[in-house]
């Protein structure tokens, strides 16, 4: 983001004309009581937006959608049913600074207190906001309509540039409108659709262009309509905690993006007989992970079709439908409409693309249809958390939370870049104790120390683009150090949300920023965010810094992000740009000590849901060294030019390392993009880029493992499991209805025996069943007994681990 000053509250003269006497409103009247926290209430002075879903609440929704943007503010909807007679637009345009377009952005959010707040469309509403044309057009108009048009009066859009527009928290009654969809949110970085549900009568499509390029949709229902998600062109847009229910076409129409990954999700089709629905109707390339489909009542229920031939990645999926998948290059998979048929992992290279498959070292070639498949067809229950293990598990905090600790109320000061901020932010943590909720209100909150995050804590800010911790100018440290820091703790997560982490840009003439430092080495020592602990969840935080071009030194060698010792969880919407320009590293700073994503040394599973890391020259991206199991759902990147030295991802030594969808415009490095070492288990699916004009012929896509990809070719999938060669498997054996494995291995080395019912669960989480050490007390030879799985006739997967 450009570290610009929000827009002042209290010099009325820059306010919305609305907004000019907020703090001196008529007598009588409703005043806005949390527009300094950050919040423009609609139901308050001077919009009255009626809340009780009697009267036409559109056009003062509207007013305040339009203040607010102008005055970076977040609209905010109490509890209540709002009744609208059209359409809503959410238009960002040009921004009035350069480069501010992260600080100028359209904010919708939802109470938490008492029943979600409902937007209602009036049966037979007249909505005229369908503003695009062109191939990206929709197909119906759209209720809430979220975008970039560069000018209001432009008929055309640009997802590139549309950045942090979020629909948080509030529900969708479509009515009685067949030929009106419900929301569009065609965006890039930080863009967001979460805590939704979408409902109605009659309506067209539930999502139509959602975001993509460092943005997501998380927690989202939608029951009823023509189709539930339909794709526009969007960088490997991500769908996370997806439910869709009863629409009459498709559940999914993937159609424009280049991929598509949707994770932790359930599609059930229409409760009627309806010709020709399909759940997933996939022109694009498909990564999906632990899901459920169920296509029943058709005369012929068709789970997933690809027809255009796209790769197509499938882990964990269960499927109740007359065929599971077929079309393309597909190989057609027959269900039931009476039994689940588990995909436990089946994988499509479509020859038409020319992509890659490599599956445990072989190769399938290229230019040929290619399918592998393990599918398990006897009647298995899924488990019933595939949505829930992706979301957070429990309530998300809010600023409205009982007990919230507002910083300022322990001293902070926004906006002084004289006033070191970090012991007042220190003691509102520590006073909450790890549970309450500790708020950062609107405003820069300067920062001249490491703020230490206690286990347990929540710390939340209104937006990512106006709750800012940025550091001071004259801040220094001679030693590592980091803005941010979570405690060191395996299990009491902490909660990171909608909130900025900035250091400091280089002036830029004619522009207004709050601080100007062109000697970014002075800060070389500091990581915006390190994490330590297990269970977190990060949530649209917003990092950025830039150097100043040809500067001659690196900003920092330290990385942006840093998660290390316990660090766990689950983080989302991570978007950042590295910002260095090449060869802009210092005398005696290896460049390999700078990536904006570091994971190091932690044991615990670790998931981003659409990380997205850009525009770094010299050193890897993404780093993961000594992890235990790291996903990364919805990878998007993209290189810094025509420099060749630009690594994405470098891992090493890596449990299980999973890819699950990913694109970006990338040039090919000296190195191979993606380069791996010594990881045991390894899943890289629907991974492609943009080339452009200056690749190289000959260059690598990938290297490690006993493998290298190479060109411009898609990765299909590339697969990758461990074998020790130091341990030998006996026959299993079932003795009087026990089931007995038998194993042996060297002397004196560890084993332990761990067990799942579900395959695709990371290694790390499977359940230690024996532990033991070979030839200590006993032979080489030893065996695991499970009288369990006869009796009940479960399926289980076995592994022994050794060492």
């Amino acid at each position: 983001m450009g570290v610009y000053t929000n827009v002042s509250l209290t010099a009325t003269n820059s306010l919305p004309t609305r907004l000019k006497d907020w703090l001196n409103p008529p007598p009588g009247s409703l005043p806005q009581t949390n527009m300094i926290q950050g919040f423009l209430d609609v139901s308050r002075y001077p919009y009255y937006a009626d809340k009780t879903g009697v009267t036409n609440a559109r056009p003062a929704i509207q007013n305040a959608i339009d203040d607010a943007y102008d005055a970076n503010l977040v609209v905010f909807l109490p509890s209540g049913t709002y009744l609208c007679e059209g359409g809503l637009s959410l238009i960002q345009t040009n921004p009035p600074l350069f480069a501010s377009g992260r600080k100028f952005v359209n904010k919708l959010v939802g109470s938490t207190l008492g029943a979600r707040p409902v937007l209602k469309l009036k049966d037979g509403a007249v909505v005229t906001n369908n503003l695009i044309t062109g191939s990206a057009a929709a197909d119906y108009p759209i209720f809430l309509y979220f975008a970039w048009q560069g000018v209001v009066t432009s008929l055309t859009e640009d997802p590139s540039r549309h950045y942090c527009g979020t629909l948080r928290g509030i529900n969708i009654d479509m009515g009685n409108n067949p030929n009106v969809s419900a929301v569009r949110n065609h965006g890039a970085q930080l863009c967001a659709i979460e805590d939704v549900d979408i409902y109605g009568t009659a309506f067209a499509y539930g999502l139509d262009g959602i975001p993509g390029g460092g943005g997501s949709c998380s927690n989202v229902k939608i029951t009823g309509g023509k189709v539930g998600v339909k794709l526009q062109y969007r960088p490997i847009p991500l769908l996370t905690g997806l439910q869709l229910y009863g629409q009459s076409q498709y559940g999914i129409w993937a159609k424009g993006a280049p991929q598509l990954a949707v994770v932790g999700f359930n599609i059930v089709g229409p409760t009627n007989p309806t010709p020709g629905y399909i759940a997933v109707y996939g022109f694009a390339a498909l990564a999906l992970v632990d899901g459920t489909i169920q296509v029943t009542n058709q005369a012929s229920g068709q789970g997933i079709v690809c027809p255009s031939g796209s790769d197509v990645y499938l882990q964990n999926v269960y499927v109740k439908a007359d065929t599971c998948i077929s079309g393309g290059g597909a190989t057609t998979i027959f269900g039931s409409e009476t039994n689940w048929t588990q995909l436990s992992e089946y994988a499509v290279r479509a020859g038409s693309n020319n992509g890659q498959m490599v599956v445990r070292g072989t190769d399938y070639g290229a230019s040929t249809n290619a399918t592998v498949a393990t599918v398990i067809t006897n009647g298995i229950t899924p488990p019933t958390n595939l949505v829930s293990q992706h979301l957070w598990t429990t309530s998300f905090p809010s600023w409205q939370d009982v007990g919230i600790i507002n910083i300022t109320n322990y001293g902070a000061v926004a906006d002084n870049p004289t006033t070191n901020n970090a012991p007042y932010i220190q003691a509102a943590l520590n006073a909450a104790g790890g549970t309450n909720t500790v708020f950062i209100p609107r405003g820069h909150f300067f920062v001249g120390g490491q703020i230490n995050v206690p286990a347990g804590s929540k710390l939340i800010g209104a937006s990512e683009a106006i709750s800012v911790l940025q550091a001071m100018t004259n801040w220094i440290p001679t030693t590592n150090t980091s803005i941010l820091s979570t405690a060191d703790n395996p299990t009491n997560g902490v909660t990171l949300a909608h909130f900025a982490v900035v250091g400091n840009e280089p002036g830029v003439a004619g522009n207004t920023y709050l601080g100007s430092y062109p000697n970014m080495t002075s800060q070389s020592n500091v990581t915006f965010v390190t994490v330590q602990t297990g269970n977190t969840i990060w949530r649209d935080l917003q990092m950025d810094e830039k150097p100043a071009s040809g500067s001659g030194v690196c900003y920092s060698s330290q990385s942006r992000t840093a998660f290390k010792g316990n660090a766990g969880g689950k983080v989302y919407n991570l978007a950042m740009d590295g910002g260095s320009a090449a060869g802009a590293y210092a005398a005696g700073q290896p460049p390999n000590t700078y990536h904006l994503i570091n994971v190091q040394n932690i044991t615990n599973t670790l998931c981003f849901y659409q990380p997205d890391p850009e525009h770094l020259d010299e050193s890897a991206k993404v780093a993961i060294y000594n992890a235990g199991a790291v996903s990364l759902f919805g990878f998007k990147y993209e290189a810094a030019g025509s420099d060749f030295r630009q690594q994405l991802l470098s891992a090493s030594n890596v449990m299980d390392l999973r890819v699950m969808g990913g694109y970006g415009n990338y040039n090919q490095a000296t190195n191979a993009l993606i380069a791996l070492s010594q990881c045991t288990h390894v899943r890289i699916a629907v991974v492609s880029r943009n080339g452009g004009t200056n690749d190289t012929a000959g260059l690598l896509w990938f290297t490690g493992q006993g493998n290298t990809l190479t060109d411009q070719r898609d990765i299909a999938l590339y697969s990758y499991d461990l074998l020790p060669t130091d341990l030998v498997l006996g026959t299993p054996t079932i003795i009087g209805g026990v089931l007995r494995l038998n194993f042996s291995g060297p002397a004196a080395q560890s084993f332990k025996v761990v067990g799942t019912n579900q395959l695709t669960a990371p290694v790390s989480n499977w359940p230690v069943l024996k532990t033991g050490i070979f030839g200590v007390g006993g032979p080489l030879n030893t065996n695991f007994t499970d009288p369990s799985l006869i009796v009940t006739n479960q399926q289980r997967f076995f592994r022994i681990v050794s060492p």
